[in-house]
Order: C-alpha cells, then sequence, then structure tokens
C-alpha cells in the first residue's frame, strides 16, 4: 500500500480537540520515551515530525529534534532507535497511521494534553485520525 503524504516536515495534529478547543500536536518527549500529545505550538521543535520519502511506500516518522530515532511502537507509540519502523499514512476522514501491515492505526483515548498516543485496533474512530500540518524546514 502506498502512502498518501508527501515528504516533508509536519506538525501531526489530532483530529479531536481538547475540552477547550485547542488543537493538540504530536509531541516527541525523548528516546524510548512514549510520543504524546500537547497543545499546539508551531514554534515548538519537539512538535516537528519529518516524513522520509520511501517511494511510494511505508514511510519512516522521525522526530526533527533527533533524525537518529523514529517512531515505532510498543504499548504505546514512541521514539526508539532508527531500525526499519515504517508506517501507511492514508487519508480517510483525515490521515490514518498505520502499521505496514494495516492491523494498527496510531490513536489517542482522550483528547487531553498530555495524553500518550498509542496503537490502536484499526478503525475509523475520530480518536484515530491525524492532520498534517506542513511547515518550512
Amino acid at each position: 500500500m502506498s502512502s498518501d503524504i508527501p515528504p516533508g516536515t509536519y506538525i501531526i495534529i489530532s483530529r479531536v480537540l481538547d475540552v477547550d478547543g485547542c488543537e493538540l500536536a504530536m509531541t516527541f518527549n525523548g528516546k524510548s520515551q512514549p510520543i504524546t500529545v500537547r497543545s499546539i505550538n508551531p514554534n515548538d521543535t519537539t512538535q516537528h515530525w519529518v516524513v522520509d520519502d520511501h517511494k511510494g511506500g511505508p514511510q519512516c516518522i522521525t522526530p526533527k529534534d533527533d533524525r537518529s530515532l523514529e517512531a515505532g511502537w510498543g504499548d504505546t507509540i514512541d521514539t526508539l532507535p532508527k531500525g526499519g519502523y515504517f508506517w501507511n499514512i492514508t487519508q480517510d476522514g483525515g490521515f490514518a497511521i498505520m502499521d505496514p501491515n494495516n492491523s494498527i492505526n496510531w490513536g489517542i483515548e482522550n483528547a487531553e494534553d498530555g495524553a500518550e498516543v498509542f496503537p490502536a485496533e484499526k478503525s475509523n474512530n475520530v480518536m484515530n485520525r491525524w492532520v498534517f500540518r506542513e511547515i518550512d524546514a
């Protein structure tokens, strides 16, 4: 399956706003730490993610602040040393970020500051959909 997002640097935003109507962006918290969502701040480079080009196939998502890491998964979506974690990024009521087998996608349980991003069973739930806002690298 091909990905629908061109390579570039993005802020990845939950489709669901918090209770105050604020956008929540994926945030890098350090090596081997879960990715969380926090109130969006376009100037905060911990919210800048690089989507690499893999010739139309699954793509790597890496924190701009540490390109030696990439988004991988276990109990949560974490930033791990580069090692072949690839994701299909497809448009479906927002963007879904799924493993190459399309069996899980990234989601949040609650639209609140600090919520961890976790691997959820494949679904069309809006909590598992994202907006990719391209930024100048």
